[in-house]
């Protein structure tokens, strides 16, 4: 099993985890943010793309839960208050293109944010997009204006993979390793900000109820065939 060059605190786990797999596939894609969310303890989500986005766990999330296969054992659940993941680095301005990636499990009826955007760090409002969204029917969407919506929901208490892309040729929502839904926008908000995870603009934007793992910012456009391969890879 081919090892890429990373923290030394890291190496042992990933080959333990069994993660080395999938944390390749995941890094060939470039992503400019991964956080595998695979702490035990602590109030640090390390961020794996080299860039030094660190996340700091809020609120207490539970760390260390099951994840969806022997490739990701590990996620963090989330209890819908205001637990998630602030990140340090200010993207300026936030990336477009870019694709959004996600494994999840929920039950829950009521709406949340998966992931997003936001000028301010953490709970607090300003401007904000590019959100990985549940309604309360548990189907998936993202909040720039006319965005396609998923038919079927996905609140079935399963581990889901999610991938949102925008780029010049529109909007794409892949789950589970396929397409299920398209559109043609193309415009989103530019302002500089941060990636929220579990959470933006509390008040305004519910948060996320239950588990999550493996989240990653990129700012290009993954192709089917890549995201794909992420889904086989995590699924192992």
């Amino acid at each position: 099993m081919a090892i890429v060059s990373i923290s030394n605190e890291y190496n042992g786990a990933l080959q333990q985890s069994g993660l080395a797999d999938y944390y390749d596939i995941v890094l060939g894609n470039n992503p400019i943010a991964y956080w595998p969310l695979n702490e035990t303890s602590g109030n640090t989500a390390y961020d794996l793309s080299g860039n030094n986005n660190t996340g700091t766990y809020e609120n207490s999330p539970s760390l260390g839960e099951s994840g969806p296969s022997e490739q990701i054992s590990m996620s963090v659940y989330l209890d819908g208050s205001s637990q998630g993941v602030n990140t340090a680095t200010l993207y300026s301005p936030v990336p477009f293109p870019y694709s959004e990636e996600a494994w999840f499990k929920t039950s829950a009826s009521s709406p949340g944010v998966i992931l997003g955007f936001s000028s301010v760090q953490g709970t607090g409002c300003a401007t904000w997009d590019r959100l990985l969204y549940f309604n309360s029917s548990g189907q998936i969407y993202t909040n720039v204006s006319n965005s396609p919506t998923t038919a079927d929901s996905y609140n079935d208490d399963k581990w889901h993979h999610v991938v949102i892309t925008m780029g010049s040729n529109g909007c794409v929502i892949y789950v589970d390793g396929a397409a299920v839904v398209s559109s043609s926008i193309t415009t989103t908000q530019s302002y500089n900000g941060y990636v929220n995870i579990g959470y933006t603009c509390i008040g305004t934007n519910p948060c996320f109820t239950g588990n999550v793992a493996q989240i990653a910012i990129y700012n290009t456009v993954l192709t089917p065939a890549q995201v794909s391969r992420h889904y086989a890879a995590g699924m192992l």
